[in-house]
């Protein structure tokens, strides 16, 4: 995915060569997120209006991540989300438009389905069609010295508000709901078992294992991922 931001970056300094004006650039990491077993792998077009089409990424599978990269600021861009395979621009299911301030940091994820009627609505009667979550405070190292920061992005359609514990411990997610993502939590490096509980019942719902104990001054994204019934959703992935 880096080769299609570093095209990004080519035509806007290219068009600052011939405005004169200096070319601005963000970081961005972009995430796929749709558990839509339709979009399990999708075709990814940055286009620039008027100008067109810059770029297109082929088969991106889902539950993948780009890394950090410099992405054109200043500008209007349509990200554009197409089945796997397409032939052209003009294959598009969905367009994301987005203006990136320049010297920012982002993290963008994708998530939702294409259809909402062949699927469990959300139980907080949030919106599940394709939405693109941007968080545009983020950060690819930890501003707290030796420790781990993460932010949490709740995009599982059919989950509920849940709240994320560690177990016997601290809360530290409290009532996310789907769409929506938490501020910063930091955390001393270390094996942590934290429990996803539902925020309305305090029922758990799932529980993960995770080993931050050798990433001392990262900063990470954290996304609830698939669905809580697979099998009322399309057979879709589960959650994770």
């Amino acid at each position: 995915m880096k080769r299609i931001w570093i095209v990004v970056i080519l035509v806007g300094l290219l068009l600052a060569g011939f405005t004169g004006v200096q070319a601005q650039v963000a970081r961005l990491q972009a995430i796929h997120n749709m558990a839509d077993p339709q979009l399990d792998t999708v075709d990814v077009y940055i286009s620039l209006p008027p100008f067109g089409q810059l770029a297109k990424l082929e088969d991106v599978p889902f539950r993948t991540a780009t890394p950090f990269v410099d992405a054109l600021a200043g500008v209007l861009l349509a990200i554009g989300i197409a089945p796997a395979n397409s032939a052209t621009v003009n294959d598009t299911l969905k367009n994301f438009n987005v203006t990136l301030v320049d010297g920012r940091t982002y993290v963008g994820v994708v998530n939702g389905v294409l259809d909402p009627n062949q699927f469990v609505p959300n139980p907080n009667g949030r919106d599940i069609s394709l939405g693109f979550v941007l968080n545009d405070n983020a950060r690819e190292t930890s501003t707290v010295p030796g420790e781990v920061q993460f932010f949490l992005v709740h995009g599982a359609t059919d989950l509920p508000t849940v709240d994320v514990e560690i177990r016997g411990g601290a809360l530290l997610v409290d009532n996310i709901t789907y769409g929506d993502f938490s501020p910063y939590v930091s955390l001393t490096p270390a094996n942590y078992i934290l429990d996803i509980k539902d925020a309305m019942t305090g029922n758990l719902v799932r529980a993960y294992q995770v080993d931050l104990s050798a990433l001392a001054d990262s900063a990470l994204t954290f996304v609830l991922s698939g669905f809580l019934d697979p099998g009322a959703n399309q057979n879709g992935a589960p959650l994770a």
